[in-house]
C-alpha cells in the first residue's frame, strides 16, 4: 500500500522512498517519455501519481532481466551442449561467447554490446524449407494459368501436367527470332522487341536486390571457397546436377548451395547438429553475435539482476554439466515432473537416448524415466471437525 505524505514532492512505496529530485534525473529515455505522457493527460500535473509506479517498473524490469539471463543460460548450457553432443561426455564445456576477448598488437578486441545486423543472405540461410521470391511466384502462377486455365494446381494430376507442358513446348517456335517471353510482343515487321519494354525489365532487375554466391558467402565467414562441384557434395547425383545448372562452382547460388552441401559427420562429443558446413558456421556466428549484445554482457551484473536473480539464473555445473532448462520447466509446471525425471532434466534428448547415456556413465540410478503426470489435486479442510480429525490421526 502506498502512503502519500502531506508534501507533493515525495511519495513512499512500502519501505522505499522516491522523490522527483532523486529519481527523475536518473530515468531512462523510455521512462521519461512515459513520465511526460502521464503528466500531459488532461488534469493538472501530479508527480506523485507517477512516482508511486516507479518501484513496480523497476521490479518488473529486473524480473525481465532475470528471465533473459535464464533463457540465455538455457541456450548455452542445454541447446548448445545438445547440438554439439557434449551430453555424451562428462565434460562441463559449452560455448560461452559472452566472455571478454582482449585484442593484440595486430587485432582489436572483440566488441560487445554493439547490436547485430542481418543480411539478405542470412535470411536465405534461415529458410530451411523451399522458398521462392514473389516475382518467381507470380511468374509460376501466370505460367500455370496459360497452360491449365483457372484450374487449381492442387487438382492437376501428374499425367495432365505432362500433357500440358508438352503442349506448351510444342508451341515454341523453332526460330529463336520469333520466340517471345515475359508477355512481350515483337514488332511484326522487324521482329524486335519494344525498347521501352526491354529497358523496363533492366530497370526492374537493377532495383531487385541480388545476393552473393555460395563462395562469396563462405569467404565472409572465413571458410575455404569451393573449387569443384564434388567439394560441395561428393554425391555424384548432386554434383552432376550442379554441374548441369552452373558453369563452375563459383556460380552456385547461396540458397541451393547452402542446403545441398555435404553435412558434418557426427561426433560424440563434438557434433550432433550435423548441418551442412556453411550453415553450421553461419548459424553459430549469428548466435555468438546475438548473445554478445549488451543485455548478456555489459548489463549482466548483480546491480541489474540482483544477488537473488544472479543466483537463480546461473548454472550449477554439478547438475548435468550446467543444464538449466529443468528450472524453467519446474517453475512453469510445478509437480508435473518428478524432480529427477529425464523428461525435465535433459529434455533436448529422447528418453531412450538419455537412458543410454546415463547407463554409459553409470549414473542411471540418479534419474528416472517417468513421464510427466498431472499433479495430485489438493484436498481442502473446510471445518474445525475435519481439521481436528486430521491432526489427531
Amino acid at each position: 500500500m502506498s502512503n502519500e505524505k502531506d508534501k507533493g514532492d515525495e511519495s513512499t512505496y512500502g519501505d522505499e522512498s522516491f522523490t522527483e529530485a532523486k529519481v527523475r534525473p536518473n530515468l531512462g529515455k523510455d521512462a521519461l517519455t512515459l513520465f511526460e505522457k502521464v503528466a500531459s493527460k488532461g488534469k493538472s500535473y501530479d508527480g506523485r501519481t507517477f512516482l508511486l509506479t516507479l518501484p513496480d517498473i523497476f521490479r518488473t524490469n529486473r524480473k525481465d532481466a532475470n528471465m533473459g539471463g535464464l533463457y540465455i543460460n538455457i541456450s548455452l548450457h542445454d541447446y548448445i551442449r545438445g547440438i554439439t553432443n557434449v551430453h555424451h561426455s562428462t565434460s562441463t564445456w559449452t560455448l560461452d561467447p559472452r566472455i571478454e576477448v582482449a585484442g593484440t598488437q595486430n587485432t582489436p578486441a572483440v566488441e560487445r554490446g554493439v547490436g547485430n545486423i542481418v543480411s539478405a543472405e542470412f535470411n536465405l540461410l534461415y529458410r530451411f524449407h523451399s522458398a521462392i521470391s514473389q516475382r518467381d511466384d507470380k511468374w509460376t502462377g501466370e505460367f500455370f494459368q496459360r497452360i491449365f486455365g483457372d484450374k487449381d494446381p492442387q487438382e492437376i494430376g501428374l499425367m495432365e501436367f505432362y500433357r500440358g507442358v508438352a503442349t506448351y513446348e510444342a508451341g515454341i517456335p523453332e526460330e529463336p527470332s520469333k520466340r517471345v517471353f515475359g508477355g512481350l510482343a515483337r514488332n511484326p515487321e522487324t521482329g524486335t522487341f519494344n525498347d521501352v519494354d526491354i529497358v523496363g525489365i533492366l530497370k526492374d532487375s537493377n532495383e531487385d536486390p541480388a545476393v552473393v554466391s555460395l563462395n562469396e558467402f563462405r569467404t565472409f565467414f572465413g571458410l575455404k571457397t569451393r573449387d569443384s562441384f564434388e567439394s560441395i557434395n561428393p554425391d555424384p547425383e548432386i554434383s552432376d546436377l550442379l554441374r548441369k545448372l552452373y558453369d563452375y562452382p563459383g556460380m552456385v547460388e547461396p540458397h541451393p548451395g547452402l542446403f545441398v552441401e555435404d553435412g558434418k559427420a557426427r561426433m560424440d562429443p563434438g557434433s550432433g547438429f550435423a548441418a551442412p558446413y556453411t550453415v553450421g558456421r553461419a548459424v553459430l556466428s549469428d548466435a555468438v553475435t546475438l548473445v554478445r549484445g549488451h543485455f548478456n554482457t555489459l548489463d549482466y551484473m548483480v546491480a541489474i539482476l540482483t544477488p537473488w536473480g544472479m543466483t537463480e539464473v546461473n548454472q550449477n555445473y554439478e547438475t548435468l554439466g550446467g543444464s538449466m532448462l529443468y528450472r524453467l520447466i519446474h517453475q512453469a509446471f510445478p509437480k508435473w515432473f518428478k524432480f529427477k525425471s529425464v523428461y525435465v532434466m535433459q529434455p533436448m534428448y529422447l528418453p531412450s537416448r538419455n537412458a543410454e547415456i546415463f547407463k554409459k556413465f553409470g549414473t542411471m540410478d540418479q534419474y528416472c524415466l517417468d513421464p510427466p503426470a498431472p499433479p495430485p489435486k489438493a484436498t481442502f479442510l473446510n471445518s474445525h471437525a475435519a481439521t481436528s480429525a486430521l491432526l489427531n490421526d
